[in-house]
């Protein structure tokens, strides 16, 4: 699987959303409070806490009862999981689904996933505020303090080519002690760039899902090792 970044994104994209950003009416949308490079919780929940304490956590940020946490185990990693389905979640103001993974060994917060949930229909003017606000979140992110060559933005994952619908990294980070922030998209369908022979371009129309991931340390996920001696 390849990484290739997408003519039209990286200059266009921030300029065109940035300047609907500067026009709306309301900043809410946008609101990046909470989302830290360097991070050590996430809302009220401490990474390395154990599940009382971030169940705990879970129902004071989101005023939900204990039985609106969903509990199951990933089979492949081992890792115990908590699910909360919210109706609307800063900064897109989407329905989302928080999950909150535990380390197989250590039983403790150690990985956070936040997936929006776009509609199917959306209004050019929604579509604008939201690419606005995932530009604002990309420009708070990039402002962390980041090592040199830890940083992607604008990338498709996947063979690119046109007609290919992909996932899309907005943006990637990588701090000193291997924590990844990561916020993509996706579906992104890939388009010829016409104004250059040979490149491409991203359309963003039908992106259904953006994903916002914590990962505390990607180099020692704490996760179940397979063990295949003898094999």
């Amino acid at each position: 699987m390849t990484s290739v970044q997408i003519k039209q994104c990286a200059a266009t994209f921030f300029c065109v959303a940035q300047l609907i950003y500067s026009q709306v009416a309301s900043a809410a949308e946008a609101d990046t409070k909470g989302f830290q490079g360097d991070i050590k919780k996430f809302q009220s929940a401490y990474f390395g806490s154990q599940e009382p304490a971030v169940r705990q956590a879970i129902l004071t940020d989101f005023n939900v009862k204990d039985s609106d946490i969903k509990a199951s185990e990933e089979g492949r990693s081992g890792m115990r999981i908590l699910d909360v389905n919210l109706t609307s979640f800063r900064p897109f103001d989407l329905p989302a689904t928080v999950r909150y993974m535990f380390g197989y060994k250590c039983h403790c917060l150690n990985q956070v996933n936040v997936n929006w949930h776009l509609p199917e229909q959306i209004s050019n003017d929604k579509r604008d505020l939201l690419l606005a606000s995932v530009a604002e979140l990309v420009k708070h992110l990039s402002e962390r303090d980041w090592p040199n060559d830890q940083v992607v933005t604008d990338r498709a994952i996947g063979d690119v080519k046109a007609g290919a619908s992909l996932p899309f990294v907005f943006f990637r980070g990588v701090n000193t002690r291997n924590t990844v922030v990561l916020l993509s998209g996706e579906p992104v369908q890939i388009q010829p760039d016409k104004e250059n022979a040979g490149k491409f371009s991203a359309d963003f129309e039908k992106m259904r899902t953006l994903q916002l991931l914590y990962q505390l340390d990607s180099k020692n996920p704490d996760v179940r090792k397979i063990n295949v001696e003898g094999f």
